[in-house]
């Protein structure tokens, strides 16, 4: 098993007009990204600078078994979402494992849960 940094960016089935958690089948792709956490292969993952693309770390044997993986995601058949670049990460620092000072914790920053996150039994930070 390997580290890969993968970057995801927006399809041509996009609808700028709308946030993310508006797009179509928003319930159905974050039940797939949540699966895909729970099974140990995405380890980190979100939005990044103005939300016109995502970064994840993902753990797994070579670039097939990802695109394999993420082909499945219901934003991928629709367009939604795709592969921006995979890249291998010789992951070297990761202070997840190390307690941190009190002073030295940054707050997390999260997007507002909508009426259908609260309805899916998901919370805020």
């Amino acid at each position: 098993m390997a580290y890969f940094a993968v970057t995801m960016i927006h399809g041509p089935g996009w609808d700028p007009s709308r946030q993310i958690r508006d797009q179509d089948a928003w319930d159905e792709h974050a039940a797939f990204m949540d699966a895909l956490v729970d099974n140990g292969f995405l380890l980190l993952g979100g939005p990044v600078a103005d939300g016109q693309r995502a970064l994840h770390l993902i753990q797994a044997t070579d670039e097939h078994e990802i695109r394999a993986r993420l082909g499945g995601d219901p934003w991928a058949s629709m367009e939604l979402l795709q592969i921006g670049a995979i890249e291998l990460w010789a992951l070297w620092l990761d202070g997840r494992q190390t307690t941190l000072p009190a002073d030295r914790i940054l707050p997390l920053t999260c997007m507002p849960l909508t009426d259908q996150d609260r309805a899916c039994g998901r919370s805020g930070c």
